[in-house]
């Protein structure tokens, strides 16, 4: 059962021609289920209406490509296109493919910036692994959490530092990984956060559940606006 609803799943799927495959795949097993699981699969399979896909699917041969640079510790060359279609050549230590069921992303050094980088697998085309010797090993940390965070803040418009009044621990067990969380000291952490525009930030903030301050409010008048606005607003609807 297991088995047969993971194809299932993997026939929606974000990797090129992993649909026909698993229904192949899907379909002799089912050949092999006795009439009492079958009966129990039928009974899933049959309420089961899956959501749209929103990713974008990548190439399989291309995922086989990469990971072996990364197994073998090869640079490799590649174009890649960014979010507003700017297409560059880049040089990258790939070490880890990372995908969170919608999408595949690579998480590498970029040479060319000096730097971590995360890089959408559906943007990336022409990779050529280059020869030569194995680049040194770095400090990784948690690539997911790393990927996690850069995929969520690259469509940020707008950003703030907030001081929030809370110890770090407990912020981070309440924030997603995309919110950089900076430890002050035991009762106060720094939070990096980011929006599409000032008043979707300031209903995030809103959302906190602890107290917390704009660091150089000076240089977001409008967050500060926004933040008015909501305030004046639960005000009336507290008074109600």
């Amino acid at each position: 059962m297991a088995i047969a609803l993971a194809l299932r799943t993997a026939a929606g799927g974000s990797v090129r021609g992993m649909e026909e495959i698993s229904m192949q795949a899907l379909a002799k097993l089912q050949q092999m289920l006795p009439a009492r699981l079958q009966q129990r699969l039928d009974a899933v399979e049959s309420q089961v209406e899956p959501l749209a896909r929103r990713g974008s699917e990548v190439d399989m041969d291309l995922l086989v490509v990469i990971a072996t640079a990364s197994r073998q510790r090869q640079t490799i060359r590649f174009d890649y296109r960014t979010h507003d279609n700017q297409t560059s050549r880049r040089q990258v230590e790939p070490y880890r493919l990372v995908s969170d069921g919608r999408r595949w992303y690579l998480f590498g050094w970029d040479t060319g910036r000096d730097d971590w980088r995360t890089f959408r697998i559906d943007r990336i085309t022409e990779v050529r692994p280059e020869r030569g010797p194995r680049f040194p090993l770095r400090d990784l940390g948690d690539a997911a959490a790393r990927v996690a965070r850069g995929a969520a803040t690259a469509m940020w418009s707008y950003r703030a530092r907030v001081i929030a009044y809370a110890p770090a621990e407990a912020m981070m067990r309440r924030l997603p990984a995309a919110i950089q969380i900076e430890p002050i000291d035991e009762s106060t952490c720094r939070l990096h956060v980011g929006s599409s525009s000032a008043e979707s930030l300031a209903e995030y903030l809103a959302l906190l559940g602890v107290d917390f301050t704009i660091e150089e409010p000076e240089g977001h008048p409008e967050l500060i606006a926004q933040l008015r606005t909501l305030s004046e607003r639960f005000h009336r609807a507290a008074a109600v």
